[in-house]
């Protein structure tokens, strides 16, 4: 019984700290700030903190006790819209905090189109990701 309740605060305590260091790091390097900045939402970040914050303690507690939350076709699909759109952007704000693309692109020398790259890169990971869950390959997570 008491082990059970140590095991428990353990984990908690771990998942606290491994939680605090991401969102340090994301910090720490301007990812949250570019990705207000590239949104252009500034007057609402705390709302932007907040929903950060509430979405990561929601979604820790539905991956950790596998619940189901019924949302039906529609409500899933928007999460989903939702879902890889901040994905996305977090991604891109990491990226061009990163200099990921303007490094590529020198290396690369490509001065026209630059716009068309990034739509490019956007619908490969769209379609990789469709491919991905129509094939099932993410059913056993």
């Amino acid at each position: 019984m008491w082990i059970n309740i140590l095991f428990s605060i353990i984990g908690f305590a771990g998942g606290v700290a491994v939680a605090g260091g991401t969102f340090a790091l994301l910090v720490k390097i301007g990812v949250f700030t570019r990705l207000v900045e590239m949104a252009r939402t500034a007057k609402e970040i705390t709302w932007l903190e907040t929903a950060i914050v509430l979405g990561g303690i929601c979604g820790n507690i539905v991956a950790l006790f596998s619940l189901s939350v019924p949302l039906g076709i529609v409500g899933i699909v928007l999460f989903g819209i939702a879902s890889g759109m901040y994905v996305g952007w977090l991604h891109m704000a990491l990226a061009e905090m990163l200099s990921v693309f303007s490094v590529g692109f020198r290396r690369l020398k490509l001065k026209y189109g630059i716009g068309v790259t990034v739509c490019f890169i956007g619908i490969g990971k769209l379609v990789g990701a469709l491919i991905y869950f129509y094939n099932g390959w993410g059913n056993n997570l």
